[in-house]
């Protein structure tokens, strides 16, 4: 039988939950120190004549973004537009919304698990994302530059440097698809796996039955373009990651503003690339004039190679290989999507 217990008991018993609990925390507290030390000096064997870590987090001149967007959006083209101007570099691709996903997990759970707990995120935040920022500091090439990116092709969420600005790129999903196909049939299985962990066989079957009579003739699927997307899971795959991606990036633009998100329309892009990216300077803090003209490959419409990563990046190709199942059937999974840019059925 389980008594009551006293008042004094009671008070007890209290007291050492309490105990406890300041325990974990000041544990916590100590794990933050830890990190930040390990962030600030972990770095130090590759510059043993000056601490990296803290020159670099001491810079107030430097500003970090996000370049954003679904695979084959254009966001390999923006990067290349921005990056001409000489005080901006992005790279790719980093992937931090890898590290962040568990990390909120984390967040969550110990949160969930101590009620009496102080808020932790406030005491992890900043050196999380001060490793972040040392990453994409240590890929600087030129002492000029003060604005740096990273491009990852996901959706803005979940933010990984808390006081960057991030551009995200918006593409017809169906032209999207086209690029995919194109590129799943043009990269080797092995880079599938090592970034996917699936080959197209594995995927997509009936695309990959394509992929022998594609290799021997380059210009196969425009004698046969039904057959580009006849895979009905690669149609939903597509399709599905898109609309979530392009729904999400939408969300995080009404909820951060203006000032924080800007959605670049790839067909806007493609129009007039001179006047959108003058747009994206100012958006970010770079002074526009400072940039060069663009010039080569860096103009829209350029001649594609056979079997090149890089397609021309045509509006509208998609017309050329859906049948009207599959723009149904495409409307169908990410119409709500394509409806947010007004992108016609």
């Amino acid at each position: 039988m389980k008594f009551p217990l006293t008042k004094r008991a009671r008070v007890d018993e209290c007291r050492e939950a309490l105990n406890r609990t300041r325990e974990e925390r000041d544990k916590y507290r100590d794990r933050c120190r830890m990190l930040e030390a390990v962030v600030g000096n972990a770095l130090n064997p590759l510059e043993p004549e000056e601490n990296f870590a803290k020159k670099t987090l001491a810079r107030t001149d430097l500003r970090y973004f996000g370049l954003r967007g679904c695979m084959r959006s254009g966001t390999n083209w923006l990067d290349s537009l921005l990056s001409r101007h000489p005080e901006i570099e992005c790279y790719g691709e980093f992937h931090l919304q890898r590290l962040v996903g568990p990390w909120r997990d984390g967040l969550s759970y110990l949160e969930g698990r101590h009620e009496n707990l102080l808020p932790i995120e406030p005491f992890l935040r900043h050196p999380y994302e001060s490793a972040f920022k040392l990453a994409l500091a240590r890929q600087i090439r030129e002492q000029s530059t003060r604005f740096i990116g990273d491009r990852t092709p996901h959706s803005i969420d979940p933010i990984t440097i808390s006081d960057a600005k991030y551009i995200s790129v918006v593409r017809d999903g169906r032209d999207v698809l086209v690029s995919m196909a194109f590129h799943f049939l043009n990269v080797a299985n092995s880079e599938l796996e090592a970034a996917h962990g699936w080959t197209v066989e594995d995927r997509f079957p009936q695309l990959a039955s394509h992929r022998p009579a594609f290799v021997a003739d380059r210009s196969y699927f425009k004698s046969h373009p039904e057959l580009l997307l006849e895979d009905e899971e690669l149609l939903r795959h597509g399709a599905e990651m898109w609309s979530e991606i392009v729904a999400a990036d939408h969300g995080a633009e009404q909820i951060l503003g203006a000032d924080r998100i800007r959605v670049v329309r790839y067909e806007n892009l493609h129009q007039d690339p001179e006047r959108i990216t003058r747009e994206l300077f100012e958006f970010l803090g770079a002074e526009p004039e400072a940039a060069p003209p663009l010039e080569g490959s860096l103009k829209p419409g350029f001649e594609e190679s056979p079997g090149s990563f890089y397609r021309h990046g045509k509006v509208g190709d998609w017309r050329s290989y859906f049948t009207q199942k599959q723009a149904d059937d495409y409307f169908r999974i990410a119409g709500g999507s394509l409806s947010l840019y007004d992108y016609a059925h």
